[in-house]
């Protein structure tokens, strides 16, 4: 089962209402995807407004913010998993059309650092060089 990505969780997962859970399921398998609030209400089959107040109930956090957060959990995974360029990771993530600058905003303003820092920490860390992730935030 899917968890639920960077917000309260209930306190009995089963209490996550069925189709919060189906509508992260569906964002999960979209992140590339250019998602709106109504297609993914409309997957699960409730109004934008129903899901939205599913989502504050269940979670405390919008659908958006929610499917923002799982997107750049993606990017963090795929940056220190891979070798694709912050260019390509930011496409399957769901980054597509905009600018790069506009990923790397985001990107920093969630983990702290930049996607290249992230991925150079995260290959130290690896090595068994460096700190761990999450704690190389600097000024």
């Amino acid at each position: 089962m899917i968890s639920l990505p960077g917000m309260v969780q209930a306190a009995d997962p089963r209490t996550v209402d069925y189709r919060v859970r189906e509508a992260l399921e569906f964002m999960e398998a979209h992140l590339a995807e250019p998602l709106t609030v109504t297609e993914i209400a409309r997957h699960v089959g409730v109004s934008a407004d129903y899901l939205e107040s599913l989502f504050h109930r269940d979670t405390g956090e919008a659908p958006m913010h929610t499917l923002r957060v799982m997107r750049l959990r993606e990017a963090e995974r795929l940056l220190s998993a891979s070798q694709l360029s912050q260019t390509e990771v930011a496409a399957q993530v769901g980054f597509t059309g905009l600018d790069i600058s506009h990923f790397r905003r985001d990107f920093r303003a969630f983990s702290g650092v930049t996607p290249r820092r992230y991925r150079e920490a995260s290959r130290l860390e690896k090595a068994g060089e460096g700190a761990p992730l999450g704690t190389t935030q600097g000024p």
